[in-house]
């Protein structure tokens, strides 16, 4: 029975140093994590040394705190077998010297009833819960870990992009050496420092605190902004049209570019087409197959009197302008007037072999008719008889009384389009390819 008492003892001190351990872990874990968000390394002596001290400290307060007793072990095997205090006399009275038949007879009916493993299972707490700590801290600084790798390349493709830009401003400096004024030049090569300076910056990045980084990526991107704003104005300094002004243009976009982080999720990448600029990049490509449609391969979305609805379909309107004006410029729904709903287009021009006429599916208000036609039918709709000039009249169904037949609703589109007038091009071959 001395010997089952002293097992009992020792397994349930090993249990207290194993979750005293396991708790230092997961300090250790949790402080080294801590100090690599803040911009330690992983192999930093200082931080892995204050990581163990840490943990060490934890251990020695965890078995200081909690400090095993043997009365207490013994009186939680008693509960647990429910042997309402059998196994602390039993071990009591066999530590006394010398030992009495009927302590040594009531230990060996004890042993008798239980077994030595019950005895030990059920003096050892329960530890499991315990483990989960060191994994906890395991697991946070393995994300850490894989967070900063993610910053470090992060940062490092932001630094090879400013440096091109910075190299692409280089090269502008000196193809227009004779192009540029010498104040020109100046301004130009102190933007290209600038431009260095970001590009380093964007590398030291990964190494900021968690503090310093918020504000350290803000300031970079304020610095980019202002690059770009420089380029611009050098852009528009420069000769119109020479080739000088469009590397300047095209180095500002990318710097503008840069500034915007294309990285962060709240900001819409190039190319989106859920963005006002995505949805002017779909418009010139839309634009551009209704201008083949109609004028036979010219390639122009919309009137040739109008600059600046060419630019906006481009999706540039100025040098270093935002396509959100394009954007804004169709105005809400419904503020299109009616006679300005669909304008006609391609008046005289026979449609491309194997595509639809698109009289055929568009709706055109005109100045005869208006308000005539039956229900169901867009007034100053052109009848399914009529046609482009040009163009083969098409066999109409007709009521035997005369009367035109209602044309179907997919035929035909709403009074007040919420589109402008410039944007017909897009909607006829939109309407064309269905």
């Amino acid at each position: 029975m001395a010997v089952l008492g002293r097992s009992v003892l020792r397994r349930a001190r090993q249990a207290q140093w194993a979750r005293a351990i396991c708790g230092g872990i997961g300090v250790a874990a949790l402080a080294l994590a801590l100090a690599i968000e803040r911009g330690a390394s992983l192999g930093n002596g200082e931080a892995l040394g204050l990581a163990a001290l840490l943990g060490l400290l934890a251990v020695g307060a965890w078995v200081r705190s909690e400090t095993v007793e043997s009365r207490d072990v013994l009186q939680r095997v008693d509960q647990r077998l429910h042997l309402a205090g059998a196994f602390l006399a039993a071990h009591e009275s066999c530590a006394r010297t010398p030992e009495s038949p009927v302590a040594q007879l009531g230990a060996a009916r004890l042993l008798q009833r239980i077994r030595p493993g019950q005895a030990i299972e059920a003096a050892v707490p329960h530890t499991l819960g315990f483990v989960v700590l060191p994994l906890i801290g395991l697991l946070v600084l393995v994300q850490t870990v894989q967070s900063r790798d993610g910053r470090r390349e992060l940062a490092g493709r932001r630094n090879v992009e400013v440096g091109t830009v910075a190299d692409q401003i280089g090269d502008i400096a000196d193809s227009g050496a004779e192009t540029l004024t010498e104040e020109q030049r100046a301004e130009l090569a102190e933007v290209e420092q600038k431009a260095r300076e970001a590009a380093q910056q964007a590398a030291d990045e990964s190494l900021d605190s968690l503090e310093e980084r918020a504000a350290a990526i803000e300031d970079w991107r304020q610095e980019m902004r202002k690059i770009a704003d420089e380029l611009e104005a050098l852009a528009r300094e420069a000769p119109s049209g020479s080739k000088v002004a469009d590397d300047l243009s095209e180095a500002s976009a990318a710097a503008a570019a840069l500034a915007m982080d294309a990285s962060s999720p709240d900001v819409p990448t190039p190319g989106d087409s859920t963005g006002p600029e995505g949805l002017a990049g779909q418009g010139a490509q839309q634009g551009a197959v209704a201008g083949e449609a109609e004028g036979g391969g010219s390639g122009s979305p919309t009137d040739s009197s109008s600059d600046s609805s060419t630019d906006s379909f481009s999706g540039e309107v100025g040098v270093g302008e935002p396509a959100m004006a394009a954007w804004e410029d169709s105005g809400p729904p419904g503020d299109a007037p009616l006679s300005q709903a669909a304008e006609p287009r391609g008046e005289g021009i026979e449609p491309a072999p194997g595509t639809v006429p698109p009289s055929r599916t568009v709706a055109r208000p005109s100045e005869e008719g208006a308000g005539s036609g039956l229900p169901g039918q867009i007034a100053g709709a052109v009848p399914p008889s009529e046609g482009l000039p040009g163009e083969s009249a098409a066999p109409s169904d007709r009521f035997e009384s005369g009367e035109e037949r209602p044309r179907a609703a997919e035929e035909v589109l709403p009074v007040r389009p919420w589109w402008s007038g410039r944007d017909d091009a897009i909607v006829r071959a939109w309407l064309a390819r269905q």
